[in-house]
Formats: C-alpha cells, structure tokens, sequence
C-alpha cells in the first residue's frame, strides 16, 4: 500500500511465498474459501487452521479447534471431542458485532426467530398431513353392528366384526397410501332400515386443512429479505425477466459478494501474513503497508458485449484479437493467408 492510497503489486518474496501456502489439503484454496463463506454467513465466525508444517490448510468451527496447553500449539477433535493428529496453529477471523468487537456477527443470527418459526409451521403441515383427525368421525348405529365374536366383550371393537374390517381397511389405507386399495371405499352390508343413521362427524374444516403453508410462504419471504444476500437466491428468478434477472447478478457481487471477500482479505492480512512475515523479519517494504488484494474479475458477470464487439471492429475501432476476446475466441480461432 503506497502512501497515495494505491496498491502496488508484490510479485514475489516472502509475502507471496506466506501467503501461498494457503492450500487446501488437496492444493488450490476453493474448499478453504468455500468454508470460509458458508461457517460467516451462518455463524460469523471460525478458525483458519494450518496443520502439517503448514502445508495444509482448513477453515473450521471453533468448537472443533482446541489448544494444548503444554505445548502452545492447536490440535482439531473429531465429532466425540477426540484428538486427531491434525496439530498445527489457528487463527480466528470474524465479522465484528456492532456492539462489541470481540463478538461474531452473522446474517443468520438477525433472523433465528423466523427459522424457529419455518420449523414450527413445517411441523404443523406434517401432523396435519400425518393425522386422521381431520377426516372427522365416522357414526354408526349400534343395531347395525354384527355380534361378537366372543360373548361378553361386545364393548370392545376389536371383537366386533363390522368395525375390526372397517379399522383394518382404514389402517391399510395408512400404511400403504400408493396402493389401488387406498383408493378403495370400504364396504358394509347392514339392513336397509338402519343405512339413513351412518353419520360422517366433520371436526376439521377442509376449508383451513394446511392453512400453514400460506403462513410458511410469507415466512420464506420476510427470510429471503432479511439475509445478507438477494431475495432472489432464495425465491429464485421466476418473477424477473431477461433484463432485470440480468441486472440482479451484476448487483450480487457489489452489494453481497465485495464486502465478504474484503473482510476475508483484511481478516488473513492482520491475524496470518503480518504477523508471520514480522517474526520472519520481512523489511524491504513496511509490514504494517503489505495488504491482500484480490481479483474479481472471474466474478463479476458483465454484460454482452458481443454486439458491440463486432459494431466497433467493423467500423474500425478495436482490433480483430480484442473483438474475438469478447466473443469469447482466441486467435488460433483467427483466420490466416488464404483463408
């Protein structure tokens, strides 16, 4: 960071060298970022984790990161809370609280309240989905009953024919719901003059059967407009057009995206590569001056730009290579000599 306020890239040397050993345990860092953003986004904080000499690197709950006091060094424990042999250093990085510093802030902890509420109204749909109270009660006459099976138990339904058939249909119907029998009504034979008094005992207004799902809905929509992303991502793009679904991807970045990978920038600067780069006795620029960039071009989602490519080198503006660089093509896609 030069005194204007500028960057100036660092292309090699110790900072590079620090910070490159940032690697997922396979190479590369796209599991350590994707870590990095899912653990702020629900909690708002974590651990970046260096184990084997350094040469292999995670971003972890907290919980999952423990000191050994005796030797100064951290070790990661398994879902039992037993030791691994993964040991190295940790380093917290977190999204401050606007109250207090110290404390991690994430999108997910300003809206706990509507997610107990999705849970409770999904609950609610599956007793209503799994009861049978809301099919009411069905009357009939006792006249109509058949005899027991056995003398004496006439008060317990289970030994009267009529109604032990009609449980075990009704059960049937339960447990196999994909059946043609579940579709089935379930028949009796009872005397003429007793068919008028079978009587169907609704408890349950069909009328409000599921009334939850509309409540669970406009839940879903206060959610997607509370988080720290678009309302979009979570309700998807079926009431946007081709312009406006367009125009959205190119405000995620700069509204949600830029900020998150700024604090992961800051975050690794001040807690990782300052301090190791001052105990390796880095001094050919300032410590506290040597920052972490990053570059958003392979984000970003710009415009079609193809039209007008191909308008500004027909009237001669850009070069052939720069219009096949928007169109996508290199120059082994150009034509030569003859051709």
């Amino acid at each position: 960071r030069l005194e204007d306020g500028t960057t100036e890239p660092i292309a090699s040397g110790p900072p590079v060298d620090v910070l490159n050993q940032i690697q997922d345990p396979g190479g590369g860092n796209t599991q350590v970022l994707y870590d990095y953003g899912r653990l702020m986004f629900v909690t708002g904080e974590g651990v970046l984790f260096a184990y084997d000499e350094g040469t292999r690197w995670k971003f972890l709950w907290k919980d999952e990161v423990k000191r050994d006091e005796s030797v100064g060094d951290f070790f990661r424990v398994d879902s039992e809370q037993r030791a691994t042999g993964e040991r190295g250093q940790a380093y917290r990085l977190w999204a401050p609280h606007p109250r207090w510093s110290d404390w991690a802030d994430a999108p997910m902890r300003a809206v706990q309240d509507i997610c107990e509420e999705l849970i409770l109204l999904t609950l609610a749909l599956r007793s209503t989905a799994l009861s049978r109270m809301t099919r009411g009660i069905f009357l009939t006459p006792q006249e109509a009953s058949f005899a027991p099976l056995t003398e004496g138990l006439d008060e317990d339904p289970q030994q009267n024919p009529f109604l032990s058939d009609m449980m075990e249909h009704f059960s049937n119907q339960i447990e196999n719901p994909g059946s043609a029998s579940a579709l089935v009504p379930f028949i009796g034979e009872v005397p003429a003059d007793y068919i008028q008094n079978f009587v169907w005992l609704k408890l349950h207004d069909p009328a409000t059967d599921y009334m939850e799902k509309d409540l669970r809905d406009e839940a879903i929509k206060r959610l997607a407009l509370s988080l720290d992303m678009s309302p979009e991502d979570l309700l998807g793009y079926t009431n946007a057009n081709h312009w406006t679904g367009r125009q959205v991807q190119l405000d995620r970045w700069r509204m949600f995206g830029y900020n998150k990978a700024e604090l992961w920038a800051g975050s690794v600067a001040d807690a990782y590569l300052r301090p190791q780069l001052r105990e390796e006795g880095y001094s050919e620029v300032p410590v506290d001056e040597v920052v972490i960039a990053f570059d958003d071009s392979q984000v970003v989602i710009s415009p079609d730009r193809t039209e007008d490519a191909l308008k500004a080198h027909n009237d001669g503006l850009i070069s052939g290579e720069a219009a096949r660089k928007a169109l996508g093509w290199g120059e082994k896609d150009s034509m030569d000599g003859e051709e």
